[in-house]
């Protein structure tokens, strides 16, 4: 089975679940998602960094659901990437920090051990959840940042934060913890598309650029503390 088919034949299943928990037919999971461009800019709007994706929940929360899902599977480099690591059997203790719906890390939990989905509480969540328990994957635990502080010390073996730390203000703190989590010579997949002009009506936050690049701040630590071995190309 080539790597694209099985990407698409998690895109459906995904698609299917969420049909099935919202109780929407595929056309209206389509125009929920669709809904988005104006959904997304109305609840920031609305709200501040620190309860934007909390906002997630009520009426915008099938939206941002919808919306979320197809995103996520939208970075092909990204399952590629993720595709090949757990094709390796060697990544059996995974942690996907700011999951979303953890659309693209599901097709994937079968193969771990141990695995935290771990992002704020929204209908998002809720509905990993339900994913979660609905296949029985007794392995998986879904958590919130209030968790992150119980991770085990050197407890995972491969680390997912993809398209999380633009959103944050102080995201080297949040890199900090992704370094104490992550075992001794494991692998961490970072993303972070930073703050331009022109992207996502605000959604990446410019200090979350400045705390990063700032002395001592995240920039500097994955220097000193990783060795890189492949660069995710957009």
């Amino acid at each position: 089975m080539s790597i694209e088919v099985d990407r698409f034949r998690a895109l459906d299943d995904t698609v299917g679940a969420a049909c099935e928990y919202l109780q929407v037919t595929r056309p209206q999971f389509y125009d929920l998602a669709d809904a988005w461009a104006q959904v997304g800019p109305e609840l920031w709007g609305r709200s501040n960094p620190d309860t934007f994706y909390t906002g997630w929940t009520g009426p915008a929360g099938p939206t941002a659901i919808a919306a979320n899902v197809l995103d996520q599977f939208s970075r092909v480099n990204v399952w590629s990437v993720l595709y090949q690591l757990f094709a390796r059997d060697e990544h059996s203790v995974y942690l996907d920090y700011g999951c979303g719906t953890a659309s693209v890390s599901f097709a994937f939990l079968n193969r771990c051990d141990v695995a935290v989905l771990l992002d704020v509480p929204n209908d998002s969540q809720a509905f990993v959840r339900w994913r979660v328990e609905r296949a029985g994957l007794q392995q998986v635990a879904v958590m919130t940042p209030d968790d992150a502080p119980g991770l085990p010390d050197g407890g995972f073996s491969l680390v997912a934060c993809i398209d999380v730390l633009e959103h944050l203000p102080d995201p080297s703190a949040a890199f900090a913890g992704l370094q104490r989590v992550l075992r001794p010579g494991g692998l961490l997949l970072l993303r972070a598309p930073w703050a331009r002009d022109d992207e996502d009506f605000g959604e990446h936050l410019p200090e979350a650029t400045d705390n990063w690049h700032a002395p001592g701040g995240g920039a500097a630590q994955l220097l000193a503390g990783f060795e890189r071995l492949a660069e995710i190309a957009d």
